[in-house]
């Protein structure tokens, strides 16, 4: 877990372990979490998602219990 000013982020290093078979970076952005997701598609990133164990997806988001994830 890193912190730079207000943002934290979590950098996960996978040597194919675990059902994440590839390094992976994730970070908090709080409630402009649906602008954001916008804002990245309007540029033409393409967003993905995934069917997994206790959690649903509404619209572009994965919900699990209280996280909302990208």
């Amino acid at each position: 877990m890193f912190q730079s000013g207000h943002t934290k982020w979590n950098v996960y290093h996978s040597g194919y372990a675990g059902a994440n078979q590839a390094p992976a970076v994730t970070w908090t952005v709080g409630d402009e979490l649906v602008g954001i997701m916008r804002e990245l598609k309007s540029k033409g990133v393409t967003l993905e998602q995934y069917d997994m164990p206790d959690i649903t997806v509404k619209g572009d988001v994965h919900v699990a219990r209280d996280r909302k994830i990208a």
